[in-house]
């Protein structure tokens, strides 16, 4: 399959480049504002097409474009690559705003191409066995969910100057975990209260966002961002009548709790997450974190293309993480 990749950035060299080599795609062609990023890049992983608008390159012989470029940019691409009849990967979010979701939706379903959202974190094991539990009603009736994401700032990952706009912290931190939550409950915002801080008033972000989130069937979910908090945490915790989940999704583990939990419970738990904490270390799978699951998506993606079949990330699920983004930004104006 014949690959082009708009954008230069980290995400596209760390991720997406070594998902497609691994999958077997033919990466042909790549495009970005910056010519001589571009060049570099095309250079660095012996990509034969060079170009500084993403425009020429759809008008190539590829396949499937890769949308790596910042988020709000992704609509126009998508649908641009859309009208082509390119099938497209597209970086979370799919959209900064519910208008232009929908607009990615419609022009996707109306030239009949096929596009995936990279939300890799439901593809975590944890996370799809947390699914799995739940709809069994293991848990009984879902009533609240917790869900943390207190990563490094992210100068540790790209200087990439989207990462320090308005509401960055949300669309690159906090869009995960919505994915998740969208993904275990199947259920969309019906009210949202949200507080987002730039904590220290001179960065011009929001650096902590703090939100409590009314699902539609009555259950409530709180979602606790933050780039200054003085630990790293990524965790979510699924409370109902019969019990409750506890997932480090960091970590990729689960723990289902019933009744009281002794010290013994506690004790186990540690240990047998200190051995798969071991397990994956020794692998090398621990270093690269979440990262690995974009080979899950892209493979996914690529053979749902060749059998016709649904994309593991459809647009409309992309559809509806943009729903709680907005909802949340709203509510916080």
């Amino acid at each position: 399959m014949k690959v082009g990749i708009v954008g230069c950035g980290a995400i596209a060299s760390r991720a997406h480049v070594p998902a497609f080599v691994k999958a077997g795609a033919n990466i042909v062609a790549v495009a970005d504002m910056d010519l001589r990023r571009a060049q570099d890049f095309a250079k660095r992983f012996s990509i034969p097409a060079v170009y500084d608008d993403y425009r020429q390159l759809l008008r190539g012989d590829v396949e499937l474009v890769s949308v790596c470029s910042p988020p709000d940019t992704h609509a126009q691409i998508a649908i641009d690559a859309a009208e082509m009849g390119k099938h497209i990967l597209v970086e979370k979010p799919m959209a900064t705003n519910l208008e232009d979701a929908k607009r990615i939706v419609r022009a996707c379903e109306t030239k009949q191409v096929k596009l995936c959202v990279m939300h890799q974190y439901r593809f975590i094991p944890s996370v799809q066995e947390a699914k799995a539990r739940v709809t069994d009603g293991r848990l009984g009736q879902v009533l609240s969910i917790q869900m943390v994401a207190h990563p490094q700032f992210p100068l540790r990952w790209s200087d990439a100057a989207w990462l320090y706009e308005k509401w960055s912290l949300l669309d690159d931190v906090g869009v995960h975990l919505l994915d998740v939550l969208s993904y275990l409950t199947g259920n969309g915002p019906r009210h949202v209260s949200a507080i987002a801080r730039d904590t220290s008033g001179k960065m011009g972000f929001y650096d902590d966002i703090h939100v409590m989130i009314e699902l539609t069937d009555s259950s409530v979910t709180f979602l606790d961002l933050s780039w200054v908090e003085g630990t790293t945490e990524l965790t979510s915790q699924i409370f109902g009548t019969a019990g409750k989940i506890d997932l480090d999704l960091r970590q990729n583990f689960l723990r289902e709790s019933h009744g009281y939990i002794t010290p013994f419970d506690d004790l186990s738990s540690t240990m047998h997450k200190s051995w798969q904490t071991m397990a994956s270390a020794l692998t090398g799978t621990y270093f690269k974190g979440t990262l690995i699951y974009h080979d899950v998506v892209i493979r996914a993606f690529m053979d749902s293309i060749a059998q016709d079949a649904e994309s593991p990330v459809g647009p409309r699920e992309g559809e509806k993480v943009v729903e709680f983004l907005e909802a949340i930004k709203q509510a916080a104006h």
